[in-house]
């Protein structure tokens, strides 16, 4: 049944300032209006403009969108019309504003959690950037005491281990074996040295030797003096 229309409301000045669509008496009432809507309609009264009439509820949701996009809502800075949704059949674009008393019992709501003592000092001194204190000793003898329950197989132990203590190994001897630059062809005693020198990144030379990186780093490239 193409019972809807698209109507406008017109203040004092003749200015368009609400845009909606309705059925039967709607663009004639006041109740359920807006807070800027009711004041514009109390300083001066409203004029009403019915712009298109007999649609289907659809045609008039599109119209009533079409309409409000192009006059724009003052609330989003885009132009003149109070609305405070896009309009159309999903009603979006609404701004939620919290009144003072909403503001105040969410406040009053969030002021009821109480953190533990010791929650509240953690919080307290992160926030201020302060280093937080060690673990005392009953707290320390506490987390021994949690892992003690915990046993590792004496393999993966070893595994572990051997792992870690190779790998120290492999970065001592790598940092201590003399290299040499391809381009200048001067002779560095480790990394560090090279690195100083020619003020190359510590990281860049050792890409350049693990052939991580393929290119040359600041126009230089290197290679291990002695191969292992």
């Amino acid at each position: 049944m193409n019972s809807h229309y698209v109507y406008a409301h017109y203040d004092m000045t003749g200015r368009v300032f609400y845009i909606g669509k309705g059925q039967r008496k709607r663009a004639f009432r006041k109740d359920n209006r807006s807070e800027c809507w009711t004041k514009i309609a109390e300083k001066g009264g409203f004029k009403v403009k019915i712009w298109s009439n007999n649609l289907d509820e659809d045609t008039a949701f599109q119209m009533e969108e079409d309409w409000i996009r192009l006059y724009g809502r003052k609330d989003l800075g885009t132009g003149n019309l109070v609305n405070q949704t896009n309009g159309g059949k999903n009603d979006l674009g609404r701004i939620i504003r919290h009144s003072e008393m909403t503001k105040e019992k969410m406040k009053a709501s969030a002021t009821g959690y109480k953190w533990g003592e010791e929650r509240r000092k953690v919080h307290s001194l992160k926030r201020k950037g302060l280093k937080l204190k060690p673990c005392s000793d009953e707290r320390k003898k506490k987390i021994s005491e949690s892992h003690k329950g915990r046993k590792w197989p004496e393999e993966l132990k070893i595994k572990n281990r051997d792992s870690i203590l190779e790998s120290l190994k492999l970065a001592v001897a790598s940092r201590q074996r003399r290299i040499i630059c391809n381009e200048t062809k001067q002779i560095f005693e480790s990394i560090s040295e090279a690195a100083k020198k020619l003020n190359i990144g510590r990281r860049s030379i050792n890409n350049i030797l693990s052939g991580k990186q393929l290119g040359p780093t600041r126009g230089f490239t290197f290679k291990y003096l002695d191969k292992q």
